[in-house]
């Protein structure tokens, strides 16, 4: 069975069919979309997956809630697996409970390096995933229901990541607190956003004066950070690159601040005291 997905490149678009393995009567095909139905019963593992192997991806689809034979629900995205033995897997349950019967979500699983989110209509629900035995690195992807099941698939998609090509952060900016707190903050393309972690580098001078190597001042999972560790009178020039387990992304742009004495604070005004019942 053949179903069109479309391969994107993280640089360059690339679209093109891609093979199924041998399906299980279980699931049939209308045009690019794929149902999975337990035929009114109760069955058990039946597997869809690809012949092309994957490491890290996004993989993208609409789910939607038809009539099944029980309520026992299952609806499962697979990674890793290992096809002559599955019980070699990573895997997300797709919480189906929480659709009602003709209801559509949009479902996507993110896998880079060591790291892997479910999100469900755009929101990360679970960084959690079911590890069974040893997962392959390189593995088809693919779906696995039992017990009840009735779903439509529309709009699959993979997105093959490359995790030694992370992305840049952009629009960084700094802001100067009255005390000289440094505040930082940055972003990432949303596909990234709570699987890769962030170094952030600090050098005195501005942009221009950034040395060939830069010391790490800290590393954090967030899109923000602070710094409270710089010297008034001084200048600083900072940048943050993406980092996971298989190395560091490029630097952002810097950006350049300035910290100048901080100002004690105000003089207290209407000072006044009232004293309560209790004493």
């Amino acid at each position: 069975m053949i179903l069109l997905l479309a391969l994107l490149a993280m640089s360059s678009a690339l679209a093109g069919p891609a093979l199924w393995r041998p399906a299980p009567h279980e699931y049939s095909f209308e045009g690019n979309a794929v149902v999975a139905s337990d035929g009114g019963g109760s069955t058990a593992d039946q597997y869809l997956l690809t012949t092309r192997q994957y490491t890290d991806f996004v993989l993208s689809l609409d789910i939607t809630r038809l009539k099944a034979g029980g309520d026992r629900l299952r609806a499962i995205i697979v990674w890793g697996i290992d096809p002559r033995a599955p019980g070699n897997r990573g895997s997300f349950f797709i919480p189906v409970n929480r659709l009602a019967e003709g209801e559509t979500h949009r479902v996507q699983v993110v896998k880079l390096g060591d790291r892997v989110a479910l999100k469900m209509d755009g929101a990360v629900i679970s960084r959690s995933p079911s590890m069974y035995g040893s997962p392959l690195e390189a593995a088809p992807v693919g779906l696995l229901h039992y017990y009840n099941y009735h779903f439509r698939y529309d709009n699959l998609q993979i997105t093959p990541l490359d995790p030694k090509a992370l992305p840049q952060p952009d629009s960084l900016a700094a802001t100067v607190t009255p005390s000289g707190v440094v505040h930082l903050a940055w972003d990432v393309p949303e596909q990234y956003q709570g699987l890769v972690g962030f170094s952030v580098r600090r050098w005195q001078g501005g942009a221009s004066d950034r040395p060939p190597t830069q010391e790490e001042l800290l590393s954090t999972d967030e899109t923000s950070a602070g710094d409270v560790t710089g010297r008034t009178h001084a200048t600083y020039s900072y940048a943050v690159a993406a980092t996971s387990g298989r190395g560091a992304g490029p630097m952002s742009a810097p950006v350049t601040v300035r910290l100048e004495p901080s100002r004690p604070p105000a003089r207290v005004a209407r000072l006044k005291a009232v004293r309560r019942i209790d004493g």
